[in-house]
C-alpha cells in the first residue's frame, strides 16, 4: 500500500468534524503543512465543555494569526517560529497539538 498526501485541503468543515470533540487536533498538522487551516469548532462531549483557549494561545505564540469566525477556527502562519509556551495547569492535548 502506498499513501500519498499530495493534495491536502486546509479546511476541515463542520460536516467532517461535527462529532469530534477534539477537532482542534487537526489544526497543528494542517497549519504545519499548508501554512493555514480552517476547522469547525469542536462538537459536543458527554463530559461537558472543553476550553480551547490554550490551543489558540499556543498557536499565537508560535507566530500564527488566530481568528474565530462563524463557528470556525482560522489560523494563518506563513512562517512558524519556535516559542516557549507556558501551559497553565495540567494539560495534555494542547501540548500535543502544538508539537504537531
Amino acid at each position: 500500500m502506498t499513501v500519498t498526501a499530495e493534495k491536502i485541503h486546509c479546511v476541515a468543515p463542520y460536516d467532517v468534524v461535527r462529532k469530534m470533540r477534539a477537532s482542534v487536533c487537526v489544526l497543528g498538522p494542517l497549519l504545519g503543512r499548508c501554512k493555514e487551516a480552517s476547522v469547525a469548532l469542536p462538537g459536543g462531549c458527554v463530559i461537558g465543555d472543553r476550553p480551547i483557549d490554550l490551543h489558540l494561545k499556543g498557536f499565537e505564540a508560535l507566530g500564527s494569526a488566530v481568528r474565530v469566525e462563524g463557528g470556525d477556527i482560522k489560523v494563518f502562519a506563513p512562517k512558524l517560529r519556535a516559542a516557549q509556551i507556558d501551559m497553565k495547569g495540567n494539560t495534555v492535548r494542547p501540548c500535543s497539538v502544538q508539537t504537531m
